[in-house]
């Protein structure tokens, strides 16, 4: 088997999910490392949080690969100070590479909502799904040559809101769930987008493809009052639940492209859990 560097790692994202399909705002690739060093040994996570941190420098690791990138704002200082500081100097002292793939990844085929709208749609209640797949489109269309974000589909067979959440709650293993609207209410078409995608514009976009619902992460109290205002239901799954799939896919994705080329590296996923808010939702 042959050993790589860490530019086969970024060839193998980067044809995946080309670094220019990224919002202006975000920062993806490389963000701490050298492309030509040797990489033997990969961790998957979310996020660089202190606990993945620790993970990969205990467990010999040369990469991390995140979907959130550590490093966003400019930076003036890095200093142990701050938590931020802290991580970037272990990996850094460690010699850990570190990449993000964010929203480049989010308009990928497979993306996380490609992963998202296949757990939801998984169901005992119909043999093919609660979606019908035909009627799957973008939420909100690609712009200069990039894919589109967000998905909307419609449900094989409508139900109330409350039923949808109760599906919701199985499917995605959460103990409690978000949403405004009015319980009682059908859905027969949803829109989804995981992450933070709160800002009106994406709500918009559902209730102008007559979703009955919308649903995402981080939703905020003045959002979620206009959008029912104006007719769609809200559904917040929380940040982390609605991301958190990408993990094994991005994991699954490499191992079958290492194994492809004969390459030796081990790519595992986390073991931390994220959902630090998960035990506070009681809704």
């Amino acid at each position: 088997m042959k050993n790589v560097t860490c530019e086969w790692l970024i060839n193998e994202l980067e044809t995946w999910a080309p670094t220019c399909w990224a919002e202006d705002w975000d920062n993806v690739g490389l963000l701490l490392g050298d492309a030509t060093r040797a990489v033997r040994k990969v961790l998957v996570a979310l996020d660089a949080t202190d606990a993945v941190v620790r993970e990969a420098i205990a467990g010999g690791y040369d990469f991390l690969l995140t979907h959130h990138p550590l490093i966003h704002d400019p930076l003036k200082k890095i200093t142990a100070a701050t938590p931020q500081g802290r991580k970037i100097l272990a990996l850094m002292q460690t010699g850990i590479n570190l990449y993000a793939s964010h929203t480049n990844l989010d308009k990928a085929a497979g993306d996380v909502n490609d992963c998202l709208f296949a757990k939801i749609d998984a169901c005992e209640t119909h043999a093919g799904g609660i979606f019908d797949k035909i009627t799957r489109t973008p939420l909100i269309d690609g712009i200069c040559d990039t894919p589109g974000l967000g998905l909307v589909a419609a449900l094989h067979t409508p139900m109330t809101l409350q039923d949808f959440i109760a599906h919701l709650k199985r499917a995605l293993q959460l103990t409690d769930i978000r949403y405004s609207g009015d319980p009682s209410a059908m859905i027969c078409k949803a829109g989804l987008c995981g992450g933070d995608a709160s800002h009106p514009r994406y709500w918009g976009a559902a209730l102008a493809q007559d979703c009955d619902v919308f649903i995402t992460g981080d939703m905020r109290y003045h959002n979620a009052q206009d959008a029912v205002e104006a007719g769609i239901n809200l559904i917040d799954i929380t940040h982390y639940a609605g991301e958190a799939l990408i993990i094994d896919a991005i994991t699954t994705r490499l191992r079958d492209a290492a194994t492809h080329d004969n390459i030796n590296l081990n790519i595992h996923a986390t073991q931390n859990n994220g959902q630090v808010l998960h035990s506070i939702y009681h809704y």
